[in-house]
This record gives structure tokens, C-alpha cells and sequence, in this order.
């Protein structure tokens, strides 16, 4: 065992956590905030993921504060106190779902703010799972990665690159302009966007897609 572990010690394989694509996938989105006794007609964030400043958490408190036109659901376990004393009429707060709650919750939402300031934030896996319940995200571009439709975005939903984020103000004006942006899309541009979401999960990111090549490196 040692002398295997010395041996490919240099080896190295991209293996990224799947999601599960069949048990997050699209629903109906009036009859599943009809379910939930979420407003029909209302604009809908999503939030999800521990809130603390690596992962905006600090943004998304002003994002909340200075749209008040906006519904802010956010699931997770808040490490910021900021987040904590908020007190806001268009604030749904919950510090956990279970995955199958989850799915309703991102498909009764317009978008989702999966913003991360640091590489370690986390393993990114609550924008694959929008993604493939073909919910469209702001986040970040990973550094040198390659400008593709979404380590953390689908376009035209452009990202917030990491270097920039740092600025607490930039940061919310960026955000707004994004969300203003994507608001301003017409049906038919927001449902090409949310197709998009979906078959780049379905692609790159599901279960099915990364089974045979995580079998692989485990069994060798």
C-alpha cells in the first residue's frame, strides 16, 4: 500500500462530486410554488450554502436589504452575524432541507446566487445541482479556468470574477446589475437560458456522466 501510494503519488485525477441528475431535475415552477405557498408572480433568489463572507454571505445581506421587490430564499447554516440580525419582510430563512426539499425549493426560483470568494469555499456542488434543475447562477469564474458556460454560470448570466469580489460594493453593484439584467429577459430568453443550465449539467456535471470514470480511478 505504501509503496503504491510513493508510486502514483505525482498522479493526479480531476474527479468532480456528480450530481444526481434524475433527482435534480426540472419541475413546473407554478405548481411547485403553489406546493411550497411560495407568490406566483413574485422574483425568486435562491441561496444555498453555509452564509459567510468566503461565500459572499456578506453580499447577499445587501443584495436582501436593497431589493425589497425580491423574494431571497436562503437554506444553510449562517456563520455571519450580519446575516443573523437581518430582519427583512423578503427573507425566507432555512438552516437546512434535505435534497428532496432542495429540488422543489431551487424549481420554484428565478435564479440562483451561488457566489464564492475563495477557491476553498467549497466543492461547488449546490451550482450543479441548479444547474441541472436548469436554474441559471451568478457566481465566479475559477481562476484560469477556461471561459466556458459554467463552472459557475450559464450566459448571457455572466460571472463576478474572483479578483473583484473582494470589494464589498463593487460586489453588490455587480450583483444587482447582473440580477437586473437577467429580470429584464424575456420568457423565451430565460427559458433558453434555463435549457442551457440543464444540458450543461446533463453533460459535465451528472452521476451518470462521471460513474465509469470514478470506478476507474477508485479500482486501480
Amino acid at each position: 500500500m505504501l509503496f503504491r501510494l510513493f508510486r502514483n503519488k505525482m498522479k493526479s485525477a480531476y474527479l468532480p462530486p456528480p450530481v444526481d441528475t434524475d433527482l435534480f431535475h426540472p419541475k413546473n415552477k407554478i405548481a411547485t410554488r403553489k406546493e411550497l405557498g411560495l407568490p406566483l408572480n413574485k422574483k425568486i433568489i435562491i441561496f444555498v450554502g453555509r452564509i459567510n463572507p468566503n461565500k459572499a454571505g456578506d453580499i447577499l445581506v445587501e443584495l436582501i436589504k436593497r431589493n425589497q421587490d425580491i423574494l431571497f430564499i436562503v437554506i444553510g447554516k449562517s456563520n455571519l452575524k450580519e446575516f443573523d440580525n437581518l430582519k427583512s419582510r423578503n427573507l425566507i430563512y432555512y438552516s437546512k432541507k434535505n435534497p428532496e426539499e432542495l429540488v422543489d425549493y431551487y424549481n420554484a426560483s428565478d435564479l440562483s446566487f451561488l457566489l464564492m470568494r475563495l477557491r476553498a469555499s467549497g466543492l461547488g456542488q449546490t451550482v450543479e445541482e441548479s444547474l441541472a434543475c436548469g436554474l441559471p447562477v451568478i457566481g465566479r469564474e475559477l481562476e484560469g479556468a477556461e471561459k466556458t458556460p459554467a463552472l459557475m454560470g450559464i450566459p448571457p448570466i455572466k460571472e463576478i470574477r474572483t479578483k473583484l469580489v473582494y470589494s464589498l460594493d463593487y460586489g453588490v453593484k455587480e450583483s444587482e446589475r447582473l440580477i437586473k439584467d437577467f429580470f429584464n429577459k424575456s420568457k423565451n430568453e430565460r427559458a433558453k437560458i434555463s435549457k442551457m443550465a440543464r444540458e450543461y449539467a446533463l453533460k459535465y456535471y451528472s452521476h451518470k456522466v462521471w460513474m465509469n470514470p470514478h470506478a476507474k480511478e477508485y479500482l486501480n
